[in-house]
């Protein structure tokens, strides 16, 4: 290779090296400009806040009881981590594993039950099972996408519905609900 060539690709090549380390510089601007202005948003806010509290003192004992109850709890960051995928909107279209998980939660005891349950046992006979626990169809929408908010309202509905399977036990491969076998 001519020594014209080599000596354009190591220009060529160290430009591009120029211009990576400037995009990354860029980048790293554009992150502490948005901190700087996030951390001077909430400065405001909190001054702003306060001075508000100040000329109201009557509505601070409400405002901070709701606070104290986490009425004002900001969920937004762990939705996105927790939330099912689009397609599992219904209850039949949760994974076995899934509908395992959610009835282990409503009846901690079957954990090991679930766990030895066969691989040919299918999904529509665990959902039949969560389904008949909380009282609802297994073609029924989901309460929420939201993980943590499903397993809430399921665990809320399967109270209200008289916590159907919280008497069952374990035994061996079957479950024994108040004195018959399943």
């Amino acid at each position: 290779m001519p020594a014209a060539m080599k000596s354009g690709n190591a220009a060529k090549a160290k430009a591009s090296k120029t211009e990576q380390k400037k995009r990354e510089q860029h980048q790293k601007d554009l992150k502490n400009a948005a901190q700087v202005t996030k951390q001077r948003g909430e400065e405001e806010a909190l001054a702003e806040l306060t001075a508000w509290l100040k000329a109201h003192p009557a509505e601070c004992a409400s405002i901070l009881a709701s606070v104290k109850a986490k009425a004002w709890e900001n969920e937004t960051e762990s939705e996105d981590e927790d939330r099912l995928p689009a397609h599992q909107n219904k209850l039949r279209c949760l994974p076995k594993a899934k509908l395992a998980e959610l009835i282990a939660l409503l009846v901690p005891g079957m954990t090991a039950w679930l766990a030895a349950l066969p691989k040919k046992v299918k999904k529509e006979e665990v959902g039949a099972v969560l389904s008949f626990m909380c009282h609802m169809s297994y073609s029924s929408a989901l309460p929420s996408k939201v993980d943590s908010k499903l397993k809430r309202e399921l665990r809320l509905r399967w109270e209200q519905c008289g916590k159907r399977g919280s008497t069952w036990t374990p035994v061996g491969n079957r479950i024994q609900a108040q004195g018959c076998e399943i």
